[in-house]
């Protein structure tokens, strides 16, 4: 066994993970690149046909985001002979930092533990079908993930954060202290705790 999985369980899990590892490379590869970075390589007609694929039925709407691409080219801060401020200048480095901490913080929420061991968080639970269970949460992880990008420009990521980060909190806590409750409720409080907190990642994470 490795880390409690059967040799026949991991063989398949590496098998499914590499093909759809495989497909998405792909699709990488068929797909073209981005407008900004043909512009920046003095490539507008390449840059016009990447946005012709994406917006092919608004001309207008092609020309005008033309215009902005170009325009966000010229607003890049430059040094004196012409070359882009380094990524890693003074400005740049506190946006940066900032941004390692919420993807570091974010790795503390468990969320990648919970989607791996799901099937067997279903099964120690005590829930009939895990491997159901299990699909079924994936799912309304990517379902609440649209629901978040939806929610983004409308409230704004950091009201998503405080919130749903508040709410997230909450269900770790009740998912820990489950476990000593009595068990008429053991099964129903750890349902709603994995479901609490599947939502509230996929609102403020996702």
């Amino acid at each position: 066994n490795i880390l409690g999985v059967s040799p026949i369980q991991f063989r398949w899990n590496a098998s499914i993970s590499s093909a759809l590892a495989l497909v998405n490379l792909l699709f990488i590869i068929l797909a073209p690149e981005t407008p900004m970075w043909l512009i920046s390589r003095s490539r507008p007609e390449e840059a016009e046909r990447v946005l012709e694929l994406l917006m092919a039925d608004d001309p207008g709407l092609i020309n005008e985001q033309m215009q902005m691409l170009q325009r966000s080219r010229r607003d890049v801060p430059q040094d004196e002979d012409g070359s882009y401020i380094p990524f890693l200048s003074r400005q740049n480095l506190k946006p940066l930092i900032l941004m390692c901490f919420i993807m570091i913080f974010q790795q503390f929420t468990a969320v990648n533990a919970v989607l791996a061991d799901s099937n067997r968080i279903f099964t120690e639970i005590g829930l009939p079908h895990p491997r159901v269970c299990s699909a079924a949460m994936s799912a309304a992880f990517l379902l609440f993930t649209f629901g978040s990008a939806a929610l983004t420009d409308k409230a704004g990521r950091k009201l998503l954060l405080v919130v749903f980060g508040f709410l997230l909190t909450c269900s770790l806590l009740l998912f820990a202290v489950a476990s000593s409750l009595s068990e008429r409720f053991h099964v129903a409080v750890l349902t709603v705790a994995l479901g609490s907190y599947v939502f509230s990642f996929s609102m403020a994470w996702g």
